[in-house]
């Protein structure tokens, strides 16, 4: 956000959310960017592994998100959980009614 046409902090953030998965964005001189490997000895890289060992920042975020579950009522997992998740994905109208008890 207000940045110049360059985009300077864009592959930053790209990199950060790539990372954990292996990969890195470089960008060219000539305006392009292309995805890499972040370790530059490996020839080729195994699909991304959804059974892959969690890692530590993984793991207590997956903790978190059982300990709010255990706790959570119903119509504060629709609130905080769904109806976001809704409207991000484009659903802008959608609402939670609520009921008397």
């Amino acid at each position: 956000m207000n940045e110049g046409i360059d985009r300077p902090g864009g592959p930053a953030v790209l990199n950060a959310a790539l990372a954990r998965e292996g990969f890195e964005v470089l960008m060219l001189r000539t305006s392009f960017a292309i995805c890499a490997t972040s370790q530059r000895t490996r020839l080729t890289m195994l699909a991304a592994n959804p059974f892959r060992p969690l890692s530590a920042a993984e793991m207590k975020k997956r903790d978190a998100i059982v300990a709010y579950l255990d706790k959570a009522s119903e119509d504060e997992l629709i609130g905080e959980v769904l109806l976001p998740r809704f409207r991000q994905i484009g659903f802008q109208r959608v609402t939670t009614a609520g009921h008397k008890d």
